[in-house]
């Protein structure tokens, strides 16, 4: 007997069936979603949700629950490559995708992604995104992004980025950034930046950046910049900005409060002729960057320092100052591969003397740490220090210390 091979008008009928069926779904769900766009007000609760335990769903409106899959409630539901359902009560799992016209109670697991057009609570995790139009009380966890068009008091996690519109109690953590519309009572975690639209409560911990422009209550830590309005806590970065700090404390290379210290010093000390200091920052905790000149023995020296410092208030008009700084000295020359630091601790107390400007005044103790040598390659030390009361070498390193003063005016 011999068996002849379909003809090619046989497997062109079939292929054509096929397209037809996948277009007729598309067709289908389009309608679904039409529906649920038209429905888009409604609540679970206003609107009678038919209860089974169990469908299976190849892809709408392929399944158990036909074209009413929309008005149908499951305890679990089997969807092998998408489903849409009304709502949920247990479990729904999908090769590629879940859809909910209305509230989510429980888990949705999909290769690709789960939306809830209703309030959810429980659990979420995708492949690639979480969406809940709604309230979500529970977890999202996706490959990409998490995104909740409500508030929040729940904990997201993504590859990408997790945004909550509303305001958030819960945790962000994300691989590029985290977006809350509202307040935040929790911790953001990214690995590039962290936004709350509103006052934070809580923690923000990000590679870059840290914004809020509402109050802070807590921590900001960033590898660049964090702002808030009123800091009640901490603020870690390289650059921090601020309206005021009301306690705790802005650390940073630079530190910028609007109602803070903005001050420049014009000075003379022992150990610089003349010197400018402008100091930005909090009164308890400011940043100085100084530059200052000097000669000693016919050379001309200057310097180029940064700093922190603290202001102590004695009374209403007398306040006291404590600085540290470190300059790099260069001696007779334009700039100098040699290590020659020159470490200052300042203790200034300042009068007004107008309503801009005030005098100040008081001790310091200095300490240049060298390895300057001579043109015979003999550890000297430089030649910076005016005098000294300590002058040892240790391993090719020499060290001066000796007390001086300061005094100048302040605008």
């Amino acid at each position: 007997m011999v068996v002849l091979p379909p003809n090619n008008t046989t497997k062109t009928m079939s292929n054509f069936k096929f397209i037809l069926f996948i277009v007729a779904s598309i067709f289908a769900v389009q309608r679904l979603s039409a529906q649920n766009t038209q429905a888009s007000n409604a609540t679970e609760d206003s609107v009678h949700l038919i209860n089974r335990p169990i469908s299976v769903t190849f892809i709408p409106p392929m399944g158990t629950n036909g074209l009413e899959a929309g008005r149908v409630k499951n305890n679990i539901s089997l969807n092998i490559f998408a489903g849409y359902h009304g709502g949920l009560e247990g479990i729904e799992m999908a090769g590629f995708s879940n859809v909910l016209r209305y509230d989510m109670k429980g888990i949705q697991l999909a290769g690709f992604s789960n939306t809830v057009l209703g309030e959810s609570y429980g659990s979420q995790f995708a492949g690639f995104a979480n969406y809940t139009r709604k309230y979500t009380a529970g977890v999202q966890a996706s490959g990409f992004a998490n995104v909740v068009t409500d508030s929040a008091d729940a904990f997201q996690g993504a590859s990408f980025a997790n945004v909550v519109t509303g305001d958030l109690k819960g945790v962000q953590a994300a691989g590029f950034s985290n977006f809350v519309g509202g307040s935040t009572k929790g911790a953001q975690f990214a690995s590039f930046a962290n936004l709350s639209a509103d006052s934070v409560v809580g923690a923000q911990i990000a590679g870059f950046a840290n914004v809020t422009p509402k109050d802070l209550k807590g921590f900001q830590a960033s590898g660049f910049v964090n702002v808030a309005r009123k800091v009640n806590g901490i603020q870690l970065g390289l650059i921090n900005i601020n309206d005021t700090v009301e306690s705790g404390a802005a650390i940073g290379f630079v530190n910028i409060s609007k109602r803070g210290v903005w001050d420049l010093e014009l000075e003379y000390s022992d150990a610089f002729h003349t010197s400018a200091q402008l100091k930005t920052g909090s009164e308890r905790l400011y940043s100085i960057f100084s530059l200052g000149i000097a000669g000693r023995n016919k050379t001309a020296m200057w310097g180029y320092g940064y700093g922190l410092g603290t202001m102590f208030p004695v009374h209403n008009k007398l306040k006291i100052n404590v600085d540290l700084m470190s300059y790099q000295i260069q001696e007779g020359t334009f700039s100098t591969r040699d290590f020659n630091q020159l470490n200052r601790l300042k203790l200034q107390v300042a009068h007004p003397i107008a309503q801009n400007a005030k005098v100040y005044g008081g001790p310091t103790f200095n300490m240049l740490i060298s390895t300057m040598e001579d043109e015979y390659g003999e550890l000297t030390g430089g030649n910076f220090a005016p005098y000294h009361i300590f002058n040892e070498s240790y391993n090719r390193t020499n060290v001066k210390m000796w007390p001086g003063f300061t005094a100048g005016i302040r605008f």
